[in-house]
């Protein structure tokens, strides 16, 4: 993906990361997630931003979600990936 793929996004959703009750991701149901997105004409996606509680993110769950979304999403349209931090 490049910037110029990315510009050509009118609208960007914020993908809200599933959890299981035990806090752990829930990675079943991600696939329905995203082809809802995508049904809805989203024409990118946010990983893991503030609104997918990326403050409670492992590194290593980040990465996990990273990789199972864009295994899913396959190039239909452009991901980003938060990798944010509450650190100072």
């Amino acid at each position: 993906m490049s910037y110029q793929d990315l510009k050509k996004c009118k609208i960007i959703t914020a993908f809200i990361t599933p959890f299981h009750e035990d806090g752990s991701i829930n990675f079943d149901a991600i696939p329905a997630l995203i082809e809802h997105l995508l049904a809805h004409h989203t024409d990118g996606i946010l990983l893991a931003g503030t609104t997918a509680e990326s403050p409670t993110l492992t590194h290593d769950e980040e990465l996990e979600l990273f990789a199972a979304v864009q295994k899913i999403v396959n190039g239909r349209v452009p991901l980003i990936a938060g990798v944010g931090t509450n650190d100072t």
